[in-house]
């Protein structure tokens, strides 16, 4: 794999307007007739893949080239600084830090109940929208300017009420910090060890679910604290396998979020991420209406200009919503009707190649098959189980590469072409014959392969498999119960 070059990544994630925005920023910031950093900002755009002795070639006559490093650092810092500018307006955060700052300034000029305007502004804008982690430097700066003032027109009442909103503040700040910690706890918990499967796991949560703050909604102090409140529960649920109290606990999650239409543009991945939870509770017939309000405003995110920006929310916007449309097609049988979302998959995936972690790329590439096999598009459907079967094992869960593998005959036998059929028997039996352990995924594919071959009436299929008898004879005997 090849190592990751961080300049051209990020000019890779920029959008065109964030490029244009960079080369005006660029020209006003950078001094010259020439800007050398605009040129290598475009030879870099203009590379598939990165190659450093293409660009030191191609800007062998310029003086930045014999340091090139030094020249990638300040354009991947100036790039930062432009979009930083670019998108001042749309974070909170920024324009606080902005208003602090001008603050400070009026401060140090003596100016203080200028300043004191710019910091009230500030304190308002953060607890309207629960930025508490900001409200501790706001209050400090606030106090700082009473000191100047020596106290004057603040009674002790006004004071005691800055002191005691501040207390409320941290105490606000443990208490959602205490419900992370829970958090983080229960899905290091299910990184390790998935799934409950016996008592001792449910013993291993306890110092979860001892905690008083999960006595009831009252212990959570803010928004963000009753958010993870709900998300323990409906994760706890989901793990436990009690997928009734995971959805009542899940649809309260989604409503929260959009309770706080604010705050939830704050952060539309954790929103996205939730729908995509509760989505995966709403497949019963009786959820349908449900299901489909919900993939509807899946739809709307995806085509929001305002939300084109974050790579990160269009990736899992791409995968929930493709993965539930899918889904929902094969669990109703309605094939056909979802037969123009295959196209959409596959500009998908080629679009966000190499950015889907492994787990997201295997399962849409697995329904993808399901969609595909139903519509009858055969040669399709064996493409994306050929995806699934190029991974690594050990980045794919067992029972979906067994399945990939099963699979794949099916697709090979349907193209009716012989070199598949032969391709697609001859891997697994290298892979699996090679050692004597006879996991569950072993027994399925030789179960199968013993079925398949006594029942398909293929002598194309038979040929194939027949020079490879020997082969799985040498596995386990417990394995193979049905022989050719």
């Amino acid at each position: 794999m090849q190592k990751s070059e961080p300049l051209f990544d990020l000019i890779k994630s920029l959008t065109k307007s964030e490029k244009r925005f960079f080369k005006i920023y660029s020209s006003r910031h950078v001094i010259g007739n020439e800007n050398n950093y605009v040129k290598l900002f475009d030879a870099i755009n203009q590379q598939p893949i990165y190659n450093e002795t293409a660009l030191l070639q191609r800007f062998k006559t310029q003086k930045f080239a014999k340091r090139l490093s030094v020249a990638k650092t300040y354009l991947y810092e100036l790039i930062l600084k432009s979009m930083n500018a670019c998108h001042a307006s749309r974070s909170l955060e920024t324009q606080i830090a902005d208003w602090l700052g001008q603050a400070r300034f009026l401060l140090e000029k003596g100016l203080y109940q200028q300043s004191l305007k710019w910091v009230n502004k500030a304190k308002k804008a953060a607890l309207e929208r629960e930025k508490t982690a900001l409200l501790p430097q706001i209050v400090e700066l606030h106090k700082q300017i009473i000191d100047l003032l020596a106290y004057q027109q603040y009674p002790t009442q006004i004071l005691r009420a800055i002191y005691d909103a501040e207390c409320q503040t941290l105490e606000q700040l443990v208490n959602k910090n205490e419900y992370w910690l829970l958090q983080a706890k229960l899905y290091a918990f299910y990184n390790d060890k998935g799934m409950m499967r016996n008592p001792s796991d449910v013993d291993q949560l306890a110092g979860v679910f001892n905690s008083p703050l999960l006595k009831d909604e009252k212990q959570a102090l803010s928004h963000a604290a009753l958010i993870s409140f709900y998300r323990i529960y409906a994760t706890y649920f989901f793990i436990a396998r009690d997928f009734k109290n995971c959805y009542q606990y899940s649809q309260k999650l989604v409503q929260t979020i959009e309770s706080r239409p604010d705050l939830r543009n704050d952060n539309q991945f954790l929103y996205v991420q939730s729908v995509n939870n509760l989505l995966n509770m709403t497949t019963a017939p009786e959820k349908a209406a449900e299901r489909q309000t919900y993939l509807q405003e899946l739809a709307l995110m995806l085509t929001n200009e305002s939300l084109k920006h974050n790579e990160p929310l269009q990736i899992k916007l791409f995968e929930a919503y493709y993965y539930h449309q899918i889904t929902g097609c094969i669990s109703t049988g309605r094939f056909f009707e979802g037969e123009y979302l295959i196209a959409q998959l596959e500009e998908g995936l080629q679009r966000w190649y190499n950015k889907i972690d492994a787990m997201g790329q295997t399962m849409l590439c697995f329904y993808g098959f399901h969609l595909c096999f139903g519509c009858e598009r055969f040669a399709e459907a064996y493409r994306f189980l050929v995806r699934i079967l190029a991974m690594p094992p050990h980045v794919v869960r067992d029972d979906i590469y067994c399945f990939s593998r099963i699979l794949s005959l099916l697709a090979a036998y349907e193209l009716g072409t012989p070199k598949y059929l032969k391709n697609v028997c001859n891997k697994p039996i290298n892979i699996w014959c090679k050692g004597n352990a006879a996991t569950s995924s072993k027994v399925w594919w030789c179960n199968f392969y013993g079925k398949w071959y006594t029942q398909t009436p293929s002598l194309i299929f038979k040929a194939c498999c027949t020079t490879y008898t020997n082969s799985y004879s040498n596995c386990k005997p417990t394995i193979l119960k049905a022989k050719p």
